[in-house]
């Protein structure tokens, strides 16, 4: 009787050891998630920054064609990868 009392202690104990350890494991994981979903913004704005930027690229070399036509001056076949 004393035997099983003793091992269910300690199967207590183990089993709130397991579960302190999960519940910092879950607080970890929610940190983390929180970390992803700002860097999921962050790079959302970024994306759509780096299309505003092309497209005014590539408006102002057309422009530039267009300016350098008019001058006379000649023109370039095509534009340059920045990739």
């Amino acid at each position: 009787m004393l035997l099983t009392i003793i091992f269910s202690s300690i199967i207590l104990s183990l089993s709130f050891i397991l579960v302190v350890i999960n519940w910092k494991i879950l607080q970890i994981s929610v940190n983390i998630l929180d970390v992803s979903k700002a860097l999921l913004k962050e790079t959302i704005i970024i994306r759509v920054e780096t299309i505003k930027i092309r497209e005014v690229s590539e408006s102002v070399f057309e422009e530039t064609k267009l300016l350098r036509q008019n001058l006379g001056e000649p023109i370039p076949n095509k534009r340059k990868s920045s990739i």
